[in-house]
């Protein structure tokens, strides 16, 4: 598709508009999905032994990484 140099600049503005209401909605309920994610979490952990524990834990730590860095990347 090829945009007209307004066009392209009426997108990106609604691009980034729709980015910080997305951001807006994420910050919002984040204590919800941190509770449903910890919630989870707890679950696992009971359920695991504790050579399983450690790989999970290591999962998690690496997991961990991999969201800030995509963080980093979109905000």
């Amino acid at each position: 598709m090829k945009l007209n140099d307004e066009q392209v600049g009426q997108l990106q503005g609604i691009l980034e508009q729709t980015g910080l209401l997305y951001k807006q909605v994420h910050e919002k309920h984040r204590p919800e999905y941190k509770a449903i994610h910890e919630a989870q979490t707890h679950q696992i952990r009971t359920l695991l032994t504790p050579w399983q524990l450690a790989e999970y834990e290591q999962y998690r730590i690496e997991r961990e990484e991999r969201m800030k860095a995509r963080a980093k990347r979109t905000y």
